[in-house]
């Protein structure tokens, strides 16, 4: 007699992993942005055409992209997208989500979701130079990291050959931070007040091997 059996196939979904990059910093309220979202299937399934939806806090769709015919060049399997987005009306830190769903598809993939974390701040309006020179050599001091904070938002920038870095930044109070190769790094107590076009000028100390 032929001998008969019967089998028992499992298909479990493919793990997904959703990405953001491209994310402006700071985004400027009530401005139009950008941003490029991408997933990618361990299976290394080919995701083109599939939607990928960006959700705010409150679970409002914000946004839905279709995930181009080709991956992104350089990554594996990365299939991606970009979206066009309206930032929020005040200023703040939001945490908005990406997430995947293929409920009726196969092979079926898990649903996915990734947080895109930003900071929305006030538009610019002045433009704030920083000029820095050594104390030792009265010369300027080229690629020093120069970062000005204010509310939460940080500027960076390395300084030119002539020791210069610009920012453009709103009205406000801002702290300062150098820090350059064999000079003792800057941390400042006191604010810039910034309420128009303005040059600042720092003299750092020299100290040779600062930085060991």
């Amino acid at each position: 007699m032929p001998v008969s059996a019967s089998f028992t196939f499992i298909v479990e979904a493919h793990m997904l992993t959703l990405s953001s990059w491209n994310v402006p910093f700071p985004v400027i309220m009530g401005s139009k942005f950008t941003l490029k979202a991408g997933a990618r299937c361990v299976g290394d399934c080919k995701l083109a055409g599939e939607q990928i939806m960006l959700y705010d806090q409150q679970g409002v769709l914000l946004a839905t992209g279709v995930l181009g015919e080709e991956p992104l060049e350089g990554t594996a399997g990365v299939y991606w997208t970009e979206l066009e987005l309206d930032a929020p009306d005040e200023a703040g830190v939001y945490e908005w989500e990406l997430k995947f769903s293929q409920p009726d598809r196969a092979p079926a993939h898990d649903d996915a979701s990734h947080a895109v974390v930003f900071r929305a701040a006030r538009p610019p309006e002045h433009l704030l130079t920083i000029e820095v020179t050594c104390d030792f050599e009265k010369i300027p001091v080229v690629n020093a990291w120069v970062a000005v904070t204010s509310e939460g938002v940080s500027y960076r920038a390395a300084s030119d050959d002539a020791g210069m870095v610009s920012f453009n930044v709103p009205k406000g109070e801002y702290r300062l931070l150098i820090t350059a190769e064999d000079h003792v790094a800057l941390d400042s107590k006191d604010t810039i007040a910034v309420d128009g076009d303005q040059t600042v000028k720092i003299v750092m100390k020299y100290e040779l091997d600062s930085y060991k």
